[in-house]
């Protein structure tokens, strides 16, 4: 099992324009479902009895909706009411209002031209999904005192976590700055059926998913998981994040930013049979990397051995 990376991150925050931001969510709700499904089924009996526990704080959670003439028609009514898979889509509900807060740490954005992660100009002012992962991870992790201020903190954390895990595998979540991830992209895409306008992030958010036929959690979340290797389950099991930043950001250059001749995806390009080919089995390697990660999480907080800090952030 590798061990936290050590890094020294910046802690000024940085004047200016913020980190792009993205119209498409991570991965299609599909996707997410299939993450925390796949998760699910691999919580050990401790990781299910801590997400028994924090789901059963449900009723310690106020309606984050409750009030906010600012929030989006598309919201639910009430927050509190949300199974495990569902609370994992609930990120993206909540990040334009109520949890404003949250939005940069759905992705990494990295200058064009890069060739590698590097957080110290990436995520500067700790605002990236890295971060995003270690906070969540550690709020599920601690023990809640009797205020209900803490056990809706958890609840929320745990909603929280399953997400951003799931974003950080979608390979446009780290992507280059100045295209957002590729949503400043706009290419045709081959439904089989006929040709449609998309932009590259929402290819690979969902486009990809829906024409491999990746559309349903109760059937796809367990075929996907019976086909994880016990030496695929350890590779992936550790707690080095960044790590996981730098294997998107490597699929993001070869794969999604890159057509099967070896040149760039330009603006209106057709994105050919050769494309979907290719991207399927990284699709399908993401979605299970993501729910065996998040079911490692959420194993070891219940057990007490989380790292405290696998980030080990630092000032200069």
């Amino acid at each position: 099992m590798s061990q936290p990376r050590c890094l020294t991150v910046c802690l000024f925050l940085l004047v200016g324009t913020p980190l792009g931001v993205t119209d498409v969510f991570g991965w299609g709700n599909e996707g997410h479902r299939i993450i925390c499904q796949i998760a699910l089924e691999r919580l050990t009996p401790q990781g299910r009895a801590l997400v028994d526990a924090i789901e059963a704080d449900l009723g310690n959670v106020e309606d984050p909706f409750d009030n906010c003439p600012d929030c989006q028609a598309a919201h639910p009514d009430d927050g509190r009411s949300l199974s495990f898979q569902a609370g994992c889509l609930w990120a993206d509900e909540s990040r334009r209002d109520t949890f404003k807060g949250t939005y940069e740490y759905h992705y990494i954005n990295v200058p064009a031209g890069s060739t590698a992660l590097d957080l110290h100009r990436d995520c500067a002012a700790l605002d990236c999904a890295v971060v995003g992962i270690q906070r969540y991870a550690r709020y599920i992790s601690l023990t809640p005192g009797n205020s209900s201020r803490e056990r809706e903190r958890r609840v929320l954390a745990l909603r929280f976590l399953g997400h951003f895990v799931g974003d950080m595998h979608q390979p446009l979540h780290v992507g280059f700055t100045e295209d957002l991830g590729g949503n400043r992209i706009e290419v045709r895409w081959n439904t089989e059926s006929g040709i449609t306008n998309r932009n590259l992030h929402s290819v690979w958010d969902s486009a990809i998913l829906q024409r491999a036929g990746l559309t349903s959690q109760t059937e796809d979340g367990p075929e996907l998981n019976g086909q994880i290797t016990q030496a695929e389950l350890n590779m992936w099991s550790n707690f080095d994040i960044v790590t996981w930043a730098e294997e998107s950001f490597d699929l993001a250059r070869s794969r999604a930013y890159t057509k099967s001749d070896g040149q760039a995806v330009m603006e209106n390009d057709l994105l050919s049979d050769d494309y979907f080919n290719a991207a399927r089995p990284v699709v399908v390697e993401q979605l299970k990397k993501a729910g065996v990660r998040l079911a490692h999480l959420i194993n070891t907080a219940a057990a007490g051995t989380l790292p405290v800090n696998m980030l080990m952030l630092s000032a200069p």
